[in-house]
Parts: structure tokens; sequence; C-alpha cells
């Protein structure tokens, strides 16, 4: 467990883990140079699976994590957020998905709460050819539910970049998937989720989107399209889909999918199906409706049963979560 500054809820977190059905285990927390009681509470758990190690400088949730693996030393590794709270069965419900020896990292659906109430974050269930399309635009693994053995990073030499200290959960699944790494997918919820506005995520929004700029650009050079920076900044807002979009910066998202339809090199039933998806997700966002390219493109669009069941599913799934 990374910890900083979490002096609200980082016991309840504790306690969620050491009060697992599955109880032969190790607990090692972090704590990254908090300034608040954080140290004060971890000073005060008094159960002996429970360790941790303190430092007076912050030096980020990565470096954090990259040493809390090489500290571990059971077979599995699972990770546990400062503020989130684990049902009491996860542990033992994913360790359970490693009696198949097809998989080597699992994660399962959220259950969010905070400001905006209660919600499921479900998981999209898919084979790992699937998992690697969705990828190409967004980060489908839930790191604050993982669990994975410990080998797949030691044995590949794949830990988190430092560098990318928001988004480097996104940049090492990306390379997990390319050195032939195994996810599994838990439909059931296992941890309930904290959104709050203090997590890394919003406090630092600009920089991680100058981080997530730099996963995007290299997922696009990988096949052959390399855009210009106001171009990549259009093509994040869309993947972001929180912002409507005006006729210039439509037209310019427009010309990047079909470049990507072209270029994209492993092309198959399931991604025609995502950019699909895509251009109706563009539609959405337009804020000229009757955008004639993008009319086009739409009925032009394959929309055979799969691609109807496909999109049926993704929106049932974009409901859930809203």
């Amino acid at each position: 467990m990374p910890v900083y500054n979490a002096e609200q809820y980082v016991k309840e977190a504790i306690e969620s883990i050491l009060s697992q059905t599955f109880t032969d285990l190790e607990f090692i927390a972090i704590n990254d140079g908090s300034t608040d009681d954080t140290l004060g509470i971890l000073e005060s758990i008094d159960d002996p699976r429970f360790k941790f190690l303190s430092y007076t400088r912050n030096r980020g949730n990565n470096a954090v994590r990259n040493e809390l693996i090489s500290l571990a030393r059971g077979d599995y590794i699972a990770w546990q957020d400062a503020d989130d709270i684990s049902y009491p069965h996860r542990l033992i419900t994913e360790l359970e998905v490693f009696d198949l020896p097809a998989i080597d990292i699992v994660y399962s659906s959220l259950m969010k709460f905070g400001a905006r109430g209660t919600y499921l974050q479900p998981v999209i269930t898919m084979n790992m050819h699937e998992l690697k399309h969705e990828m190409f635009f967004k980060n489908q693994v839930f790191q604050p539910s993982l669990m994975f053995r410990r080998w797949i990073f030691e044995e590949n030499t794949m830990f988190y970049n430092e560098s990318l200290n928001t988004v480097g959960d996104y940049d090492l699944w990306l390379r997990c998937l390319k050195h032939g790494v195994r996810f599994g997918m838990i439909s059931d919820p296992l941890v309930q989720y904290r959104e709050s506005n203090t997590q890394i995520a919003n406090t630092h929004k600009e920089i991680r989107n100058q981080m997530l700029g730099k996963i995007h650009g290299n997922n696009l050079d990988a096949i052959g399209i390399n855009l210009r920076e106001n171009d990549l900044k259009t093509y994040l807002i869309f993947l972001e889909g929180k912002k409507r979009l005006d006729h210039n910066e439509t037209d310019c998202i427009y010309y990047i999918l079909k470049f990507i339809e072209s270029n994209y090199p492993e092309i198959d039933e399931y991604f025609l199906n995502l950019m699909c998806y895509q251009y109706l997700k563009l539609w959405k966002m337009s804020a000229n409706k009757l955008n004639r390219k993008l009319l086009h493109q739409l009925a032009a669009l394959p929309f055979n049963i799969s691609a109807l069941q496909f999109l049926w599913k993704r929106l049932r799934s974009k409901a859930s979560a809203s």
C-alpha cells in the first residue's frame, strides 16, 4: 500500500485487508513523506502481519509501488489504495482465479462512492486480443482491485515508469500486453473505490494529460501516425469524452479515426466494432450533428448483428457507470 497524506481513511483501508477471509498474508505499507498524521496511524496498527516503512521525502506513487514489489515475499501481490475499502472476500476470490495457469494479472469491477453517490464501474470482460484493441484507446485495467503474480514483473524486468507518475499503470499494462502477459477479469466488484477531489488524477489534471499525451502519442506513432501537438490535445479531449467538439475539432478527430482504421495492423471484427463505437461517440460529442463527412461515415458503418450487440453491451456498461 502506497500512502501519502491519508490520515482520514488509511486505517479503514488497512483493516479491510487485515480482516480478509484469506488470512495468510503479509501487508506492507510505505508512508511516502506524509505531512499529516498518517505515520501515527500506521504506528498504531497492532497486527504481526502488518509492517511499514516511512520516508520524509515524497518520491511519488510509482517509485513506491516499485519498492513494494521488491520488498514483497509472496508469490502474489495485491494493491490496496490508502483511501479504498476491499470487500472481505476480495483476496480469496482473486487467488482462486490463479488456479487457471493462463492468468497472470486479475482485476475486478469497482463499486465507486463519494460526492457523486454510489455506483458500479463494471469491467468489460474480453480476451487478450480484444483487450489489446481496447487499450489502444483507453486504460481498461482497474489498478485498485489488481492482483498479479510477482514473477511476471521480475522476470520481464518490467516496473512502473517513475516519470509517468499519474498514468504509470496504463503504460505498464500496455508493455505487459506486448510481452504476452495474460489478464483475467472478475465481473463482481471486490473493492469500494473512493472518489475525491484530492486524488492524483484530479489534483494534477494538466500534468496527467501531458503524460497521457506521451502514451497515446506512442500508440499512434507505433502504427505510423504522427500528430501535431494541437491535434494530439484534441484527440485526448475526444478520448476523455467530456467536452463538446466544434466543427474543426470534429473534422480533426474524423481524420484521425480514418487514419487509425487504415493503419491499424490487426484489424478484425472486434476492432471494427470498436471503431463503430468511436465514430458514434464522435457524432455524440460533435456540436454539429449534421456534419456531412461524419453522417456519411455513420451511414457506411457495418451495423451488423455483431456490431449492434457490441454497441448495446458498451452502452449498458456506460449507463451503469453514470
